[in-house]
């Protein structure tokens, strides 16, 4: 008498699919989340690369601010060309001295008083950018440094003319007073790359005011404190 054949049932056939399915989708959302906790550490380091940079930059200009000038003319001045498209949410930080190079890396024939302006618009994406523009060889260009800027706030510690000490933002910077020391709070966003942040993200700006940031954005804070030895 021949054996009946044994095969498989439509039942266990569909419990073997789900499984099947099941082990698929769980490895696709590993590597989904993975892949996603990739791009959120590659956004960071990116955010913390560009501000490490922009602090260094902002730190050698407060600090070579004014060198060579002559005593007439003070190293931190807001009386530069504001720049048409700057957003006035933004600080605009002008620095003069006297130097080979501006921030735009145009090498000069020979040392002559530069200026270099450094403010917030929006770029060509749309997405706000801090740029640096140079008055040097009598002309003005500027060139895009990072991009993603929620905000660029500076405030100059300042001697008055009747001898006290007082913060003011650039824009109300007197010429008649001395800058002592330059702040500068930067935070960067970045423009592509979104996170799973829990809870809300909150900060304090310069002035004290409480600001809060998009908690799904990946974000990196930079603060510069420099003295401006020449003013």
């Amino acid at each position: 008498m021949l054996a009946r054949q044994q095969g498989v049932s439509l039942v266990e056939l569909m419990v073997a699919l789900l499984l099947a399915s099941v082990i698929t989708l769980i490895a696709l959302v590993l590597l989904w989340q993975q892949q996603r906790a990739w791009r959120e550490h590659l956004a960071m380091q990116q955010i913390q690369e560009e501000g490490h940079l922009l602090v260094r930059l902002l730190r050698d200009e407060a600090a070579y601010a004014g060198a060579h000038l002559e005593a007439l003319i003070p190293p931190f001045l807001p009386q530069a060309e504001t720049h048409r498209n700057a957003d006035l949410e933004h600080s605009v930080v002008s620095f003069y001295s006297q130097d080979l190079t501006d921030c735009l890396g145009r090498n000069l024939a020979a040392p002559e008083i530069i200026v270099n302006q450094y403010y917030v618009r929006a770029n060509g994406d749309g997405v706000n950018a801090l740029y640096c523009r140079s008055l040097a060889r009598g002309t003005w260009e500027e060139t895009e440094l990072v991009s993603g800027v929620e905000l660029f706030q500076a405030r100059v510690l300042a001697e008055l003319p009747e001898g006290r000490f007082a913060y003011l933002a650039p824009e109300a910077f007197l010429a008649e007073a001395s800058a002592h020391a330059l702040e500068v709070l930067v935070v960067l966003r970045h423009p592509q790359v979104t996170t799973q942040a829990q809870g809300e993200l909150r900060y304090t700006d310069l002035w004290g005011v409480e600001k809060s940031l998009d908690k799904n954005a990946v974000h990196g804070r930079f603060f510069v404190l420099q003295e401006l030895f020449n003013g």
